[in-house]
Order: C-alpha cells, then structure tokens, then sequence
C-alpha cells in the first residue's frame, strides 16, 4: 500500500516539500545576516532591481556596481535580479532560498532514482538532505543560495551525462553541455565535476555513448575553455588578480584536505560555520 502511495511524483514533492517547509518555513521573516549581502543586496539594489541591467550582469564581478570582488558568477546575480522584480525585501528572497533548496531536494531525487535506487531509498536520502544541518547557511543565508543552485545544475548535468553514455541520444549531450556550462557561471567550484565525469565514465565506458568520448570530450574542453578566458576577461577589467590554470589547480590541490573536513561534518554535523573551519 505504501509504495502505492509513493509511486506519484507528485506525491514525493508534496512529502519533500512538507519536509523542507516544516524544517524552514520560520527562516522567511528572517532579516539579513550583514554577511555579504550588504553589497549584493542593499549597496546593489538600484542594479539588481531594473531588468534592463539583464545583460550587464555578464560582463562584471559579482559585487558590481558599488564593489570589486575575484569571483564572477553571473546566474548567481541574475537569480538576485529575478528575485528583486518581485520584491526587494528579505522576506522575498528567503522564499527564493526556500524554493531554490526544494529544488535542489528534488533534483537529488531524481538523482538517487537515475541512479537505479528505490523510490522509498531515494526519498529517504533525499529527506535527510532536505534538513541536514549543513545544508542550513544555503537555505537561511541568502548569498548561500549558490550552493542551491549549484546542487540543482550538477544533479541535472550528471542526469543528463548518464543518459548520453545509455542511449548515445544527441539531446542529452548538449543538454548535458548546456547545463554545465550554466553551473561554471554559477559559481566556479563546478569545475570540479570533471574529475566525477571522468571516473564514471571510466566505470561505463563500454555503454553505448561511451563510443563519442572524443566528442563528450571536445565538448566540455570548449565549455571550460570558454568560460576560463571570459571569467579572466571580466576580471581583468575589473582590475581583480586573476589565476592561471596550473595556479587553479595548485589551489584545488592543496584545499583538497577540505574533502575530508566536510565529509566529517556530514556525517557528525557538529561546530558548522557559514565559513569552512576544523
């Protein structure tokens, strides 16, 4: 009976939903926090609030206009101007926040379940994601929406990578290539599902996709490329220091310990901090 009442989708978002919302829903009358969203929301808000600014989102840093800041994440801004033609109040954007994990919940959803687990398994993982207590600075903080968005983008281009390399079906490549282009403007730390992509490759690379690597391969070359040297432009004129690829990789490598420091706080979330601490 009860796999009868979880075979609807419908019925899995209303039970995530109802998670997330009885964990959550009091972080809607919350006010800012005064950790960023000085400049993105109030110093910014004459920017973020006129629509016609839509373009000029992608050709600055993230703090432009009224700062300079070394990260350019272009959807990041325009999730903020979106929000802002609704209202510009704290409250406003807390909902977006809200929604944003929700649908990031669901996104890990659909996820569990590409990945062959059970709907009751998938719901359960995805239930006890919902309210983590590591995922509460992305839900309540509102600069902390990248990481939402971020999980969203990444769930959806590992869904559609999978079903490239089963069906060798073209949609899905560039889906797949569109989607990851989005999460590298998102916020830079997508470059990181590479490596992802390459070992599950490695492990299904006898599928029937698997035979186009050279043009998966093409394919996310020019993605990355493209997005290195328009981020390097952008910053550039914003007078901002820039890395160069080896330099990039020099930082990956050596805050690579920081796997391990939050793969301990999922499992004991204990001590957490909107800042990366031991």
């Amino acid at each position: 009976m009860l796999n009868n009442f979880l075979s609807s989708k419908w019925v899995i978002f209303c039970l995530l939903a109802l998670v997330v919302f009885a964990v959550f829903s009091r972080a809607i009358w919350f006010d800012y926090v005064q950790l960023d969203e000085g400049v993105l929301l109030i110093n910014n808000r004459f920017f973020i609030s006129d629509i016609s600014n839509f373009f000029e989102v992608f050709k600055h840093d993230v703090n432009y206009p009224s700062a300079i800041s070394p990260y350019y994440r272009p959807i990041f801004t325009l999730s903020l101007m979106l929000n802002g033609q609704l209202s510009l109040s704290p409250t406003a954007y807390h909902i977006g926040n809200l929604l944003l994990h929700l649908a990031a919940v669901f996104m890990l959803f659909w996820l569990f379940r590409e990945l062959g687990y059970s709907r009751n398994v998938s719901l359960i993982f995805s239930a006890i994601f919902a309210i983590h207590p590591a995922v509460t600075s992305a839900v309540t903080w509102v600069p902390g929406r990248t990481e939402a968005m971020l999980a969203i983008l990444v769930a959806l281009s590992l869904i559609l990578f999978m079903r490239f390399l089963r069906t060798a079906d073209w949609r899905y490549l560039i889906g797949f290539l569109l989607f990851f282009a989005v999460a590298l403007f998102t916020k830079e730390v997508a470059i990181a599902l590479l490596p992802v992509l390459f070992f599950y490759y490695l492990m299904h690379k006898e599928e029937k996709g698997g035979e186009l690597m050279t043009t998966l391969a093409s394919g996310l070359g020019v993605v990355s490329v493209a997005w290195f040297f328009v981020r390097k432009n952008i910053l550039a004129d914003a007078n901002v220091g820039d890395l160069s690829f080896l330099q990039m990789f020099s930082v990956f490598w050596s805050n690579s310990p920081a796997f391990l420091l939050y793969l301990g706080k999922a499992i004991l979330p204990f001590n957490l901090t909107v800042l990366p601490v031991p």
